[in-house]
């Protein structure tokens, strides 16, 4: 069985990437159900304040200096308007659609959403999204095919991690390239 210290920093740096294949491991007993879901819940709320508190000290000024804002204002304006009418169930949804988290908590934190409504938001989101994700994999560690190659599903988990740690590296250089330009 894996041991929570390989899971939490797994499931926390990785997100929901990780989270799907150690549900799947979690089915089959080789992890614990309850440190998965722990981790997913906790991790994605650690990231969510980060980013919201990244978010609130650039403020709108930072954000007005990103090019695709400069060159058209009005959809800061509007972002602006659907965070101010909308920002609990954006926060809440964004959980299930791929690619708009990191842009939802950012949003919520520029324009203002309250710490409550924000944590409490990303707190159910990540609850009911960790929850459809265990449903998914307790349907797919059923399949006979799977549970054939049980072995060759945890090598390719991790050859998974290690690409995509390699992935994170590079990326979180090129955001702070990025962060200074917008400094400056």
């Amino acid at each position: 069985m894996l041991s929570p210290i390989i899971i939490i920093p797994i499931v926390c740096f990785m997100g929901s990437a990780a989270l799907i294949p150690m549900m799947y491991l979690a089915t089959h007993g080789f992890a614990s159900i309850w440190w998965v879901a722990g981790a997913s819940v906790i991790g994605t709320n650690i990231a969510d304040i980060f980013w919201i508190a990244l978010a609130r000290k650039l403020g709108k000024a930072g954000i007005e200096k990103i090019w695709f804002i400069k060159n058209n204002p009005n959809k800061l304006h509007r972002l602006e308007n659907a965070v101010q009418k909308h920002g609990a169930k954006i926060l809440f949804w964004s959980k299930f659609i791929h690619a708009t988290g990191i842009a939802s908590q950012f949003a919520a934190g520029i324009f203002g959403v309250s710490w409550a409504k924000a944590m409490t938001a990303n707190f159910l989101g990540a609850l009911v999204w960790t929850g459809t994700i265990f449903l998914l994999a307790r349907g797919v560690a059923s399949l006979p095919i799977l549970e054939q190659h049980i072995a060759d599903v945890r090598i390719g988990l991790a050859i998974f991690v290690g690409i995509f740690i390699l992935i994170n590296i590079i990326g979180r250089k090129l955001a702070k390239k990025e962060i200074s330009l917008l400094e400056h």
